[in-house]
Order: C-alpha cells, then sequence, then structure tokens
C-alpha cells in the first residue's frame, strides 16, 4: 500500500513537471513610449523611425479602430544615401492575431518636412481595422529597420 502511493505521487509530480514545461510564457505587449517634437506626438523609437498622425481632428486618437483610417508622415535616421530612394514596407499584427497585414509600402525621399530634423521621410495611409495593441515593423528594401507597439482606440 506504501509503494503504491508512494508511486502515484512520483507519476503525479512527473506530470506536473511535464505539464508545466511544456506551457509556453505568455508575452506581455505595451505600446512603447512616444517623444514629441514641436508639440506633436511622434511614435516609434526616436533617433530610427517616427510616425506621426496629419489629419483628424486634434482630440480623435492617433490610430482609430475601424475602417477610417488616417494620414501619416514618415521619418527615418540614419545614413541618406542608404535610406533615399529605396522602398520601405509598414506591416502590422494585433496583439491577437497569427499573421501580419502590409499597411503601406512607399518610396522614400528627402526629408520634405523642416520641422524635424530626419535623414529622410515619406508619407503612409492607413487603417487598423480593430482595437487593441498592434506590432508595427518597418522594412527597408526588405531589411529589418525598425519595430515597436502602437495602441489603435
Amino acid at each position: 500500500m506504501k509503494r503504491a502511493a508512494v508511486s502515484a505521487i512520483l507519476i503525479l509530480l512527473l506530470l506536473i513537471a511535464c505539464t508545466s514545461e511544456a506551457e509556453e510564457p505568455q508575452e506581455v505587449w505595451s505600446q512603447d513610449e512616444t517623444f514629441q517634437v514641436d508639440d506633436r506626438t511622434f511614435y516609434g523609437k526616436e533617433g530610427k523611425f517616427a510616425i506621426v498622425k496629419e489629419n483628424g481632428n486634434e482630440n480623435e486618437p492617433a490610430f482609430p479602430a475601424g475602417p477610417q483610417g488616417r494620414h501619416y508622415s514618415v521619418y527615418f535616421w540614419g545614413e541618406s544615401d542608404e535610406l533615399i530612394g529605396k522602398n520601405y514596407t509598414l506591416t502590422a499584427t494585433h496583439e491577437e492575431a497569427d499573421e501580419s497585414v502590409t499597411l503601406y509600402e512607399r518610396r522614400i525621399s528627402g526629408n520634405n518636412f523642416s520641422e524635424v530634423s530626419a535623414d529622410a521621410s515619406s508619407g503612409a495611409k492607413f487603417g487598423l481595422d480593430k482595437a487593441g495593441l498592434w506590432l508595427m515593423e518597418v522594412t527597408v528594401d526588405g531589411e529589418e529597420f525598425a519595430s515597436f507597439i502602437i495602441e489603435a482606440k
């Protein structure tokens, strides 16, 4: 009887250990920090890549959830000759989704916006179909460039 109880306890401990090892840790998402330039809120990685809302009312979210999108100015920092004339792609993955969606693809130009001392710039127009956190990923000619998390409201 004692031997059966000890065996049962050992089997139970083994099952618990296997179950806890099989569970993958949950990734915690949170919106990345923003930064200010001339009283405007920029999203992205300061000194690398930034995006700022260009239209809509001041009290509306920068990234509204739903079918209506926004116009954005996009800024790049780095070597101008490695950016200007290249194509960038902006993709997004919702925190509850398994696949990314391409939001925008466009050519990068010189910095046309004097208020931001970026090395290159472009534009974008896109919308996010549902509320929540989104991982934004930027590639330049297929190479990873920057990533950050925003919140659509």
